[in-house]
């Protein structure tokens, strides 16, 4: 059995994930707060978010990760993994 959904088709954008959450930020924008880790004493901008995940997909590219390869990533939910999250796929690799 076949079951339809009463909402419209989901339409995916032709875009790296990097590029659909971080490529029309504007600069305005970039100081406002990306994640609240409880953890932290301090909040994380998209800015420092952003440069933090370009360091790390640098790293990982002189590495040689490369598109199409798979990464694991086991890691408690924290900034640290969302920079290791979003830098991975920015290599162009897969998270496991």
């Amino acid at each position: 059995m076949t079951i339809a959904s009463p909402f419209p088709d989901v339409q995916i954008p032709q875009l790296s994930v990097y590029d659909y959450v971080f490529g029309k930020l504007e600069a305005a924008d970039q100081d406002s707060i990306a994640i609240v880790d409880t953890a932290e004493v301090a909040p994380t901008s998209y800015k420092e978010l952003i440069v933090a995940i370009d360091a790390f997909a640098g790293a990982l590219a002189q590495r040689g990760v490369a598109a199409r390869q798979v990464v694991a990533l086991f890691a408690p939910n924290s900034v640290p993994f969302a920079v290791a999250f979003h830098a991975i796929l920015r290599a162009g690799a897969t998270v496991r």
